[in-house]
This record gives C-alpha cells, structure tokens and sequence, in this order.
C-alpha cells in the first residue's frame, strides 16, 4: 500500500511539472517548423538533425547541434545506398533522400548562399574509428553560368587542409565543379569518367574524393586525403559569423 502511494505521489508531481517542459520542447519544435532557412533554426543539445522545408517547398536538412548548429547539411553519406556517379543535370538540381544519402543540389546551394559570407564545414568517421573535422569560414559559390565555381580559405580542423593541398595540381580554390559529362577540370583527361568517379572541385585532379564508389578501389574510392577511407560523411555550409 504505501509503495502504491509512492508511485501515486511521483506520478502526481511529474504531472505538475510536465507543463512547463513540454511548452518548452512544443516552443522549440514549433520555431523549427516555422523556419524556412537552417540558420533559422533553434541549437539543439537534444536533436542534432531537424527537417524544414523553403520558401519554395524544398526539403532541408539542418544540424541544429554540431559547432552551435545553424548548419544547413548539402552532402550526406553513410551506407553506400544511394548512386553518386551521376551526370551534371542531377548534381544541379540535387538527388537522394534527406532520411538517408543525398546531394542537396548546386542550384539549391548557390541560391541559399547568394546573400551572405558562408562557412562549410566537413565531418567524418573514418574506417579506422577516427571522427575527424574540417571547417573553412570562407566559402562562396558561383552561378551555373560560371560552372558553380567555389573559392575556400580559413581552415581549422583535424582532418587536414585538402581544399588547399599543393600549390598547382590539388589546390581546389578557384575550381569549377565537374561530372563525368560535363569536364571542367584543369586535367588534360577527365577526372571523373577515367580516374575518380566522383564529381566535384577537380583541378588535376584532387586530393577529396567525397563522391566517390562508396567500396571502390584507389583513386576511385571515396576518400579524404588521397586514402582515408569513411563511414560516414557529411559536408555542411552556414552563415558566417565572428566567433
């Protein structure tokens, strides 16, 4: 009997204060469901992804956790489920599903950063267990008429600066993006179709390879720095601002 009433007695001041949490978790899930930008979008400490949706309808992913949030995730890979050696036309407009592997779209992208100063930032897990980061404050991207050509600089991380890497043939700042139809690369073949499988930033060619075959073999497989190979990979971008 007195256990009875012990529970009965939780049970009754849990319910009192119930109200206030669940305002505060309703607050918050209703500011997110209101945003059309990630930046937008309430920090989280309990929900590290949050989906909204544009002004236009489109569906985004955003991480509302890592490095204060605000992120609005562009790539993801986690399984090797979803198709990555696609032609331009999809790699423009974007392509897999936001529960699982995708490319958000270089339209979608540049329209999304066409404001602001962007930062991108990487994270990743390698295959030996390492969780690694690379992240540049710096990060714009051109229109399709310039081939949605990238210039990146300020990087801080753990994984390495490959977006910089060497002085001439790896250095992917100022590079236009490339798919195995249409070649924009520096490389006298085409890095995508005959060596990487993977569209991207190439110059002659690249030393990130995020696109490519999930189990492939060098210099086909999807990789950070030539060879570290993941199991998981996201690439985000945000507004920028002083820290």
């Amino acid at each position: 009997m007195l256990l009875q009433l012990a529970v009965l007695l939780v049970l009754a001041i849990a319910s009192e204060a119930s109200p206030a949490a669940q305002n505060d978790a309703t607050s918050s899930t209703a500011k997110a469901s209101q945003a059309a930008k990630c930046a937008d979008v309430p920090t989280s400490t309990n929900e590290q992804y949050v989906h909204i949706h544009d002004v236009e309808g489109r569906e985004l992913l955003c991480d509302t956790y890592t490095d204060g949030g605000k992120w609005t995730v562009v790539q993801l890979r986690t399984d090797g489920s979803q198709d990555f050696y696609l032609p331009w036309v999809d790699y423009e407009r974007g392509f897999g599903n936001k529960t699982g592997e995708f490319w958000l779209g270089l339209s979608i992208m540049h329209h999304t950063m066409r404001t602001d100063r962007y930062e991108m930032r990487i994270d990743f897990n390698t295959s030996i267990g390492q969780r690694l980061y690379a992240q540049y404050n710096n990060f714009t991207l051109a229109n399709a008429v310039d081939n949605y050509r990238i210039h990146i600089s300020g990087y801080k991380g753990t994984a390495g600066d490959y977006f910089l890497y060497g002085r001439q043939y790896y250095n992917l700042d100022g590079m236009a993006f490339s798919t195995y139809d249409r070649d924009n690369d520096k490389s006298a073949v085409n890095c995508v179709k005959d060596l990487y499988h993977g569209a991207w930033w190439h110059n002659s060619c690249t030393s990130i390879n995020p696109n490519g075959d999930w189990k492939g073999y060098s210099p086909a497989q999807a990789s950070w720095g030539f060879s570290t190979r993941f199991t998981y990979f996201d690439i985000k971008i945000r507004p920028w601002f002083p820290q």
